[in-house]
């Protein structure tokens, strides 16, 4: 689930979380909430409080966009992050030869290993792409690979197509708090909400 700085300010937040698990009848840990570098660096002196509730009700927390903002190393020692995500430009060009990519992303995999975060590369369209991912260690990924973005009706459907064992407890669509978007949140684990974003080997 995408959120910002402005939603996080709220310290009503980790509430409606707990509220919206509750009422779905799912496990936090199926719940990871994005943050771009940006918010979480801007608004840090109010999110500490917050992003601290919400890893305590055992949601994840992940920072969008990495490498793009400040890249600052303070924040994810002193932050409840649980996950970084590598910015499609940097995904962009590993399929080709002499990428700038390549370094850029080794590096974000050996740093996300050093504070014991996962990692998830975004914007990947090629399968030569999502090949050298899984060479570099990356084991999530998302991208058009897979799938385009579709409404979150369509995901629902999509979720509930896929057939884990044990099944799927029934999706239900949340609102955020103050945003323009709902999201789909299934109850399945986070390794099967991401099937259709996982790198094969």
């Amino acid at each position: 689930m995408n959120g910002s700085g402005r939603q996080l300010s709220d310290p009503g937040v980790g509430g409606f979380l707990a509220d919206a698990l509750a009422d779905a009848d799912l496990p936090p840990r199926t719940l990871s909430l994005e943050l771009t570098e940006s918010s979480l660096i801007d608004h840090a002196a109010d999110d500490g409080r917050v992003l601290d509730e919400v890893r305590s009700l055992g949601c994840g927390l992940a920072v969008d966009d990495f490498g793009t903002g400040y890249s600052s190393l303070a924040y994810l020692a002193k932050m409840p992050v649980t996950a970084v995500k590598i910015d499609r430009s940097f995904v962009e060009g590993l399929g080709s030869s002499g990428s700038r990519g390549r370094p850029v992303v080794e590096a974000v995999v050996q740093l996300a290993r050093s504070f014991g975060l996962r990692v998830i590369a975004e914007g990947v369209e090629e399968v030569e792409q999502a090949r050298r991912l899984t060479e570099l260690g990356v084991e999530r990924a998302q991208g058009w690979l897979w799938s385009p973005a579709v409404p979150a009706e369509d995901a629902v459907s999509m979720v509930r197509a896929y057939s884990p064992s044990p099944p799927i407890v029934p999706v239900k669509l949340v609102s955020f708090p103050a945003a323009s978007t709902h999201e789909a949140v299934s109850s399945n684990d986070e390794a099967h909400m991401n099937r259709r974003s996982r790198i094969s080997r």
